[in-house]
């Protein structure tokens, strides 16, 4: 056989290697005839659920703060915000984002950028001297870069919270105060929720600190995901496992049972009914899970929704919504 030929056959199986090795983590289906070789790169094609451990990532590091006249989304990294003083369509290359005391804080590849939502010399006395954080936030993220922070949406823009926890490339978990003072909490931990004192701790290894001495979590293992609503002294946490089953602990009076049976869940967050508080949980098949006790109005409407990627509540009157895989947004109302 000619030399060039045989070159060129070689060139072309290096090609088609290298073209199979750059799509490394999708589904890949070769099917060939005797003229074409097609290479299917459809990563949706084998998912049966709508959810996935992309949406438990997302909920957990990166969740959607919405409301019904505003929304600040990020997706693909590529962040969507509408209904702000400081609107802007589309931020990209965005690792995470927070957005606490009208103060939204971006993480992006340049670096860490700020929107205020008021007029900042009107607001200073109130807000404070937000340049400190902002050059705090900067001078870690140089040091060790900021993937995610730990999100409370609930009371997001509401409580004025003295600290951030931000983590880090290394595995650090960073306390920020808006002061400017940094402080390092430990490496073994995969996020926080900080309530007024009232302190829930998602460890690396997957166990669940609880610092509410109703709350006992000290069996809990696996758990990936955690929430918890307990600024009053009452109040309940839960948790979501790798395998999808769901824990409570706290002050929760009702059918811990049904509960139990719930499977193949991404994640769970917990809502205030009536000063009672209830989980809800997104299934991986795209539904929401609302406890068939909790005397919910929205119970019968949120049970007709399908193909939600993502679930959370309005801040600050805690209004379930579910985010679906288009970008609608449903309310529970």
């Amino acid at each position: 056989m000619n030399k060039r030929i045989i070159a060129l056959l070689f060139v072309v199986f290096c090609l088609f290697i290298t073209a199979c090795t750059n799509n490394t983590g999708k589904d890949i289906d070769v099917n060939q005839d005797e003229n074409h070789i097609i290479i299917d790169t459809d990563t949706d094609k084998t998912n049966e659920s709508v959810g996935s451990d992309s949406s438990v990532y997302s909920a957990l590091f990166s969740p959607s703060y919405i409301k019904k006249d505003c929304s600040i989304v990020l997706t693909d990294s590529s962040l969507s915000v509408s209904g702000f003083v400081f609107n802007n369509p589309s931020i990209q290359n965005v690792d995470s984002f927070i957005y606490v005391k009208d103060n939204l804080f971006v993480v992006a590849e340049e670096g860490i950028a700020r929107y205020a939502k008021y007029d900042e010399e009107e607001w200073a006395e109130y807000f404070g001297d937000y340049s400190v954080i902002t050059e705090a936030l900067n001078q870690l993220n140089t040091k060790d870069k900021i993937r995610y922070f730990s999100q409370e949406w609930l009371y997001g823009d509401t409580l004025l919270r003295p600290k951030l926890y931000a983590f880090t490339d290394s595995g650090k978990c960073m306390r920020v105060s808006f002061e400017g003072k940094t402080e390092e909490i430990g490496n073994d931990i995969t996020y926080i929720i900080d309530e007024n004192g009232h302190i829930v701790t998602l460890h690396k290894n997957g166990t669940v600190n609880d610092n509410c001495s109703g709350n006992d979590t000290s069996l809990w293992s696996d758990i990936v995901f955690i929430d918890t609503n307990r600024t009053d002294g009452a109040g309940i946490t839960v948790g979501v496992d790798n395998e999808g089953r769901v824990f409570v602990a706290g002050d929760y009076m009702h059918d811990i049972s049904e509960i139990e049976n719930w499977h193949d869940v991404l994640y769970a967050i917990v809502i205030d009914v009536y000063t009672d508080q209830y989980p809800i949980a997104l299934s991986k098949n795209g539904t929401v899970l609302v406890p068939s006790d909790c005397g919910c109005s929205f119970a019968d409407k949120v049970s007709e929704w399908s193909n939600v990627i993502e679930i959370g509540l309005t801040c600050p009157d805690g209004i379930l919504w579910g985010r679906l895989e288009n970008g609608d947004v449903l309310f529970a109302e």
